[in-house]
């Protein structure tokens, strides 16, 4: 069970939970959709860099994870800590190189599976097609963390989900969605923009055994 919380916390953050090659499946006709603006954004994220903290909780356990990202979001790196009754864990998810490493920091071992620019939501670019395939509505604008975020309302029967992203240029500030096996809650506590964040956070540790 630890291991399934770890990856829903860090799946969600990173917005990164479909696979690729999972067929699109057919819109309902009763969503209203809309046709966004073309983005001129250089990457998933709109700023080049940052980092931020948030205190999640799925199933009633609370975790610490921290996010980092460079390159308007080419590089990224997310850590989460969590204890369950007294056992500790910690692990790291890194995406470099059209590669995701989900890694754990305790046992020193990690998988990396192709990141398809089509497995991942990016809120940057949201095309007609894209705001259909993940079943994806506006719904205005919120404020979170001081920031003026869009509100979006998934309800993707495909994915087993449904419910809130608030996104301030294209990050995730906050995640309220409901799960077939749970309810994840995630809401960034510290934003630092535009962050100055060494290469070597964007490394595979040293120590790792990288299975493929």
């Amino acid at each position: 069970m630890k291991k399934s919380l770890i990856i829903l916390l860090v799946v969600v953050t990173a917005i990164s939970c479909k696979n690729a090659s999972t067929d699109k499946g057919q819109a309902s006709t009763e969503m209203k959709m809309e046709t966004p603006a073309p983005s001129k954004a250089k990457g998933k994220y709109a700023i080049k860099s940052g980092i931020l903290e948030y205190q999640p909780s799925v199933m009633g356990f609370e975790a610490r994870q921290t996010t980092y990202f460079d390159n308007y979001g080419a590089l990224e790196a997310n850590i989460v800590s969590m204890e369950i009754m007294g056992t500790k864990s910690e692990s790291l998810t890194l995406t470099r190189d059209n590669y995701i490493y989900t890694i754990d920091l305790v046992n020193k071992t990690g998988t990396k599976v192709y990141a398809s620019p089509k497995s991942s939501i990016n809120f940057e670019d949201l095309t007609e097609e894209a705001l259909m395939d993940w079943k994806l509505k506006r719904e205005g604008k919120e404020t979170v963390l001081g920031k003026e975020c869009e509100k979006w309302y998934m309800d993707n029967d495909d994915l087993k989900m449904k419910g809130y992203y608030w996104t301030w240029k294209g990050v995730a500030l906050k995640v309220d969605l409901d799960m077939s096996i749970s309810k994840m809650q995630l809401e960034a506590t510290k934003i630092e923009e535009n962050a100055n964040i060494p290469a070597d956070r964007f490394e595979i540790p040293a120590d790792v055994v990288i299975k493929e």
